[in-house]
């Protein structure tokens, strides 16, 4: 289960976040979005903040649920804040937090199924930030789902998937949107590579591409031998219908809108000319 900080039962955003503040664990880490270190300070503001009493009532009641859920508080007390700072429609906020919200329990689906498969517990908020993060910048959840298949396989920290959904929206923002991509770091759950290897792709891949070097031969070595077990009818990317990542998602992420959950049909990449891990 995800590591709880706060006690059940509490009424109303001002004792979330006094609860919060007097809970909330020392020196903690985590990558943007969601600085950990200052959620008492966001969730304070959120208890604070100059809002319609309907508007109040609702946020708390989100809140609240949030809190029943094991799900991560600042998030949502962020995107109501930069509503506000923003000048945007309450109700519009409300909507916004009502998604973001979707997204955390999303992604809380997919780590815990992951831990359920093999990979190592427990899940941390920062994980289910991170994987939110994830839906929010488009990275389709089959891939996501194939990231958290791979560190179930290898048995490793389910934190490390999470990471390398990080990753994933990093190479997005350069404009890598293939599946290479994917497939190189799920190789890299499967061997056991360190956090850092993870993170560390894309800035590679952006010294790559700054030499005129090109996606899928540097993917696809990253990949190397693994590419054909991810890919392959029989491995672990793909189901009959040729479906990257479907027959592992949850239910939940699987009921999914196709706004959100697109990406998941489509051609299969060959493999690499040369494939060879780095």
């Amino acid at each position: 289960m995800v590591a709880t900080y706060v006690s059940r039962g509490c009424v109303g955003v001002l004792a979330v976040t006094l609860l919060m503040l007097a809970t909330w664990p020392a020196g903690a880490e985590q990558r943007d979005p969601g600085d950990v270190e200052a959620a008492p300070d966001l969730l304070r503001l959120a208890g604070e903040a100059e809002v319609s009493g309907e508007t109040r009532k609702e946020f708390e009641r989100l809140m609240e649920e949030a809190l029943e859920a094991d799900l991560p508080l600042e998030p949502l007390a962020s995107k109501l804040l930069e509503g506000l700072a923003k000048g945007v429609p309450e109700t519009r906020i409300l909507a916004a937090v009502r998604t973001v919200c979707s997204r955390l329990e999303r992604s809380f689906e997919l780590l815990l199924q992951a831990v359920e498969r093999g990979a190592a517990g427990p899940v941390e908020p920062a994980d289910i930030i991170r994987v939110a993060a994830g839906f929010t910048a488009g990275v389709p959840p089959a891939q996501m789902a194939l990231l958290m298949e791979a560190a179930s396989r290898a048995d490793v920290p389910v934190s490390r998937a999470a990471a390398a959904v990080g990753t994933l929206q990093d190479l997005r923002a350069m404009g890598v949107y293939g599946e290479e991509a994917v497939a190189a770091l799920a190789a890299f759950l499967l061997d056991g590579r360190p956090e850092e290897d993870l993170r560390r792709l894309a800035e590679d891949y952006r010294r790559h591409a700054a030499a005129g070097g090109e996606a899928e031969a540097f993917f696809g070595a990253a990949a190397g031998d693994w590419y054909e077990e991810i890919f392959s009818e029989a491995g672990m990317g793909y189901d009959a219908a040729g479906r990257l990542g479907a027959g592992i998602l949850p239910d939940e992420v699987e009921e999914m809108g196709a706004g959100e959950a697109g990406g998941q049909e489509g051609d299969r990449p060959g493999p690499p000319e040369t494939p060879g891990r780095p």
